[in-house]
């Protein structure tokens, strides 16, 4: 079972080749513990009109999308918990530039005291610089941030005074990629 980001919406895909597709799409993403990861969980359904058949991309097929204003781009190499490795899957872009942040949409099913299966769709951040791909978490953020950010003193000052926190992550991203946007 997959849950999906809503019904379908105005959109369009760009094929490997850089064509652009326009059509309605739906994000559709979980997955199965036991799935080939090497394409991902995460896929569209895409239909050129409401009454074409929708056809299933993935990873393999296509390397970015938009879903009226959500950007969504392929992430590589990252892992979601010690059990789950991705080579690649889709996710929302929610900064672009030296640092990239996203939003990785996933579903943890577990069973419930009385047997009964429950699922819930959990968006966690991931943040990729230089290669580097990581989960986001707010205990790695003590850890990781300052290194992220470390050719920018001022915003590095901020964050070691207490200035900004974890909550804070997409300013702070934001406001180190403008700076280096023109530097």
């Amino acid at each position: 079972m997959h849950d999906s980001y809503g019904q379908y919406k105005e959109g369009y895909y760009y094929q490997k080749d850089g064509t652009k597709v326009n059509g309605l799409l739906r994000l559709q993403y979980g997955g199965n513990g036991f799935k080939d990861k090497s394409n991902g969980d995460c896929y569209i359904s895409f239909k050129e009109t409401r009454e074409h058949k929708r056809v299933k991309l993935t990873t393999k097929d296509i390397c970015c999308f938009v879903i009226e204003k959500d950007s969504f781009a392929i992430i590589k190499n990252f892992t979601l918990n010690f059990a789950v490795h991705y080579p690649r899957d889709f996710a929302q872009v929610l900064q672009d530039g030296k640092i990239k942040l996203y939003l990785y949409y996933s579903v943890v099913s577990n069973t419930t005291s009385g047997g009964m299966m429950s699922s819930r769709t959990i968006k966690e951040w991931v943040i990729e610089k230089e290669g580097l791909v990581e989960k986001f978490r707010k205990k790695a953020f003590k850890k990781l941030m300052p290194v992220l950010i470390d050719d920018y003193p001022e915003l590095k000052e901020k964050l070691a005074t207490g200035e900004l926190r974890f909550r804070d992550t997409p300013e702070i991203i934001k406001t180190y990629n403008d700076y280096f946007a023109v530097h």
